[in-house]
């Protein structure tokens, strides 16, 4: 994965050279490893560095899943039988932040480079609950640690 700082602009959408149908059996043949045939998987990217002068460096599970190489964005897959749905979560634009960070690909960037459905990043708590009222058992890709675990204030 891509590193990037201050004034680096967001890679382009091939910038890995993953067509979407590639990422797209990646996908299913992680669902189809699991045992569970009815299952929520969700795969969190790389927190936004702390400051603006880190480099950042993508989750490598989410990396390689969806080729979405920014920071704070999320892609929750539900398998029911033999159909995947999913959808990718990003955060909104910002410019004022962009001009340290570099231009980010919004909505419909993440549906170009994921092949994926994408929504805002804030609908991502309402579509995890809701999807945890179904008693579907869940899966996460990557690591949690105690620090990357966010509350409803951050």
């Amino acid at each position: 994965p891509a590193a990037r700082g201050p004034s680096a602009a967001a890679p382009a959408p091939d910038a890995m050279a993953f067509s979407t149908d590639e990422l797209a059996a990646r996908r299913r043949a992680l669902a189809e490893r699991l045992p569970d045939t009815a299952v929520v998987i969700v795969a969190f990217g790389a927190p936004e560095p702390p400051n603006d002068y880190t480099l950042f460096a993508q989750a490598p599970g989410f990396a390689w899943l969806t080729n979405f190489l920014e920071p704070e964005a999320a892609m929750v897959l539900v398998r029911r039988g033999a159909a995947l749905e999913g959808a990718m979560f990003v955060p909104p634009s910002d410019p004022a932040r962009e001009a340290w960070t570099g231009a980010r690909a919004g909505l419909d960037g993440a549906r170009a480079i994921t092949g994926l459905p994408a929504r805002p990043a804030r609908e991502l708590r309402a579509v995890l609950d809701s999807l945890a009222g179904t008693g579907l058992p869940f899966a996460v890709v990557g690591e949690l640690r105690g620090g990357e675990v966010r509350t409803p204030d951050e």
